[in-house]
């Protein structure tokens, strides 16, 4: 049977962090008849950028916003006969969700219009969880009065929508209140299915809440009641973000003795790195330790980084800046070099012995599966931790010493030996004043400044 065309629209508002892993899984789909339409609502972020850097094939924009309006607007700029709907932080689980959604439009004349299940990531709060096990169970079923239906991840058919278009005034629920007047027009005849095998994963969760122990006990239950492994991380981890960079940043003024070996830590770092995912690297450090690593890699290696010396970066990086501060004067000018935007960052320093393949995958799939500003490694220390203070003072990290079960952990953290940071974040704020932070525990040795 020929397939029609299917059209997928996509709406936006400042979606830069989820839109490259809803696309990367859109463009896996074993399906592949269909085109996507993007309808932005006045991002101020990369969100445009990034939808351009994919071909997509239609972006258009809305500034009098309504959810109706959008998908109105959408459907007008789209060709396929079969109309999905798709939030861009909802991401399909796998690549048969496309071919799901739609298989009963194509084969079930009483249909009008399919919904798929929606599930949480594994770092999802609790009441989104609870809220998403609750509502997208595991069984697929025809509905022939009931008018639930969600438009975050769903399916109608054109000659539907010709009959009643969406509501453009109200401001929610436009799906439901358009599934109930469809429902009407042809009593037992004119249906809604939900297939619970058209999963994708919902960052946001269907409501905003306040929570607690509560919640917890629900979720809890609703997770053993689950069918689906939810703590698998999510597949779209595994294609990684398409856009990513690393950085590495050396100051050599004190290490001038260990030249040679922070050059083979960097040529072993680039060499894994490269071999895990496709990127572009950036090393800015002095001149001589420029020409040390030039000589050090090998041609291939030297095609994929850009070397950049200090003293001649287009706005000069101060040898007393913060090495935050330093790494956002790079991430900055990355759009001028490149002419793209960083999706990701990959931050290493070469005082640091390479960072072993295991854990680089490890920070490159958590990134890519959550709501994180920043991944990196780290080492739980335990005993009583002191900070000394510029006046050389001590102050310690607890002032009491309970029972160590019921104490709170302090973590040291290798920032240089591999983390992955968000650009955005960076820019826009200290990054290491995020909530939005995720550790990977590694053993205390491993990672010493060696350099």
């Amino acid at each position: 049977m020929k397939t029609k065309l299917t059209s997928i629209i996509i709406r936006t508002k400042n979606e830069e962090k989820w839109l490259p892993r809803c696309l990367s899984m859109i463009y896996t789909q074993t399906h592949k008849d269909f085109e996507v339409i993007l309808v932005d609502n006045e991002s101020t972020d990369n969100t445009v950028k990034i939808a351009k850097s994919w071909n997509i094939d239609k972006i258009v924009s809305i500034s009098n916003y309504s959810p109706g309006r959008a998908l109105n607007l959408g459907i007008n700029n789209a060709k396929g006969e079969n109309l999905v709907f798709l939030s861009a932080h909802c991401v399909p689980v796998n690549e048969f969700w496309l071919k799901n959604l739609i298989h009963t439009l194509d084969t079930n004349n009483n249909v009008f219009a399919v919904y798929g299940r929606q599930i949480p990531l594994p770092e999802s709060s609790r009441e989104n969880s609870r809220d998403l096990l609750s509502v997208f169970r595991t069984e697929s079923r025809i509905q022939t009065t009931d008018n639930f239906f969600h438009n975050a991840n769903s399916a109608i058919k054109r000659s539907a929508w010709k009959e009643i278009p969406f509501d453009e005034d109200i401001k929610s629920l436009e799906d439901q209140l358009w599934a109930k007047e469809q429902l009407k027009v042809g009593e037992n005849s004119h249906n809604i299915f939900y297939n619970a095998e058209a999963i994708v994963y919902h960052h946001d969760g269907l409501h905003y809440h306040e929570s607690e122990d509560r919640t917890s006990r629900v979720v809890k239950s609703l997770r053993e009641l689950n069918l689906t492994d939810l703590d698998i991380l999510p597949q779209f981890s595994k294609y990684r973000i398409k856009d990513w960079f690393s950085i590495a940043i050396f100051d050599d003024n004190s290490n001038l003795s260990n030249l040679d070996v922070c050059a083979e830590n960097y040529r072993k770092f680039l060499s894994n790195f490269n071999a895990i995912i496709k990127s572009r690297s950036i090393l800015v450090s002095s001149k001589s330790f420029l020409e040390k690593v030039s000589v050090n890699l090998d041609s291939s290696l030297l095609d994929s980084v850009t070397l950049i010396e200090r003293t001649n970066y287009k706005h000069e990086i101060d040898a007393n800046l913060d090495l935050l501060e330093v790494i956002k004067n790079v991430v900055g000018n990355i759009p001028d070099i490149f002419q793209t935007y960083p999706e990701a960052i990959f931050f290493y320093n070469p005082q640091y012995e390479p960072t072993i393949t295991e854990y680089i995958i490890n920070l490159l799939e958590i990134f890519s599966s959550g709501d994180y500003d920043l991944v990196l490694l780290g080492n739980k220390i335990k005993g009583l931790t002191w900070v000394m203070q510029p006046n050389g003072k001590y102050v310690p990290s607890e002032i009491s010493l309970e029972p160590h079960k019921e104490r709170s952990f302090v973590l040291e953290t290798f920032l240089g030996a591999g983390s992955v940071m968000l650009p955005s974040a960076l820019i826009r704020s200290n990054i290491l004043e995020s909530q939005k932070v995720q550790i990977i525990q590694v053993p205390a040795h491993i990672y010493r400044n060696k350099g």
